[in-house]
């Protein structure tokens, strides 16, 4: 009996992606940019938690970011992903569109990275994909925040 309500369901959601054309992925092919070096989501997703104890939560995992992306840190990047709004002032880049990205999906906290843009003129749209260049930062101590963030961001192309 589940099998005839659930079959049309992913059905109805894959002819939709289809014919909407809404990709769930662009490639993470490495993105030239002139003295900068690329991050990749795939970079992003060596990681690797460890618990410990929080004075506030009791036992947390907290991330353990690996060393190529620790010597990246406070060095300027550039890296590609999904506008995902968490507000009208607020975004954050996603490996995932926003049905299959960490809030809505199974993913986990290293798909996603906190934005600060430099100068921001237009409001970006859900699922509006881009390549931004910024100071990139690792935060691997304060578990209320981004793993990963993008500072100074700027937006270099958009889909």
């Amino acid at each position: 009996m589940l099998n005839y309500i659930i079959f049309p369901f992913f059905s109805f959601i894959i002819s939709t992606l289809i014919f909407f054309n809404v990709p769930v992925s662009y490639t993470n092919a490495p993105i030239q940019s002139k003295g900068m070096d690329t991050v990749t989501w795939e970079m992003m997703a060596n990681i690797s938690f460890k618990k410990k104890q929080h004075p506030e939560y009791g036992v947390v995992k907290y991330p353990v970011v690996n060393e190529q992306l620790k010597a990246l840190n406070k060095k300027k990047i550039v890296v590609s992903g999904y506008i995902i709004p968490l507000d009208p002032d607020t975004y954050v880049l996603s490996k995932y569109v926003f049905a299959s990205c960490f809030f809505c999906g199974g993913a986990g906290p290293e798909t996603v990275m906190g934005i600060e843009f430099k100068d921001l003129k237009k409001r970006l749209k859900t699922d509006q994909y881009v390549v931004l260049t910024g100071t990139f930062e690792v935060n691997e101590t304060v578990v209320e925040d981004w793993i990963y963030h993008i500072k100074n961001a700027q937006i270099v192309e958009m889909k």
